[in-house]
């Protein structure tokens, strides 16, 4: 099954797409890397251009890294390490981490 990517111009095997980002997230879990030095090499090798294939992964790169922001603001207002006045707590044992 081939989908086609209009912007790389040009048709992909969506299961070679697939396998290939299990396999390159699966790798930078695993080693506690960023998948896009992985990645853009592998885009590259399927005929992807590189320009595209770098786009793509710094798109990646962005959605992971507001999701961590997210993740961190949301635990900072679920912890309340802040009081009112914005200012940090002088008392850690207040609080519990897990």
């Amino acid at each position: 099954m081939e989908i086609y990517l209009p912007i790389a111009g040009l048709p992909i095997n969506f299961f070679i797409l697939m396998s290939l980002g299990l396999v390159v997230g699966f790798l930078s879990g695993m080693f506690g890397v960023g998948g896009g030095f992985l990645m853009t090499p592998m885009l590259m090798l399927l005929g992807i251009p590189p320009a595209v294939a770098v786009a793509s992964e710094a798109n990646h790169i962005l959605a992971a890294s507001f999701s961590g922001f997210l993740a961190m603001v949301y635990w900072i207002i679920q912890l309340n390490i802040f009081d009112k006045n914005g200012e940090e707590d002088k008392d850690p044992s207040a609080h519990s981490f897990l």
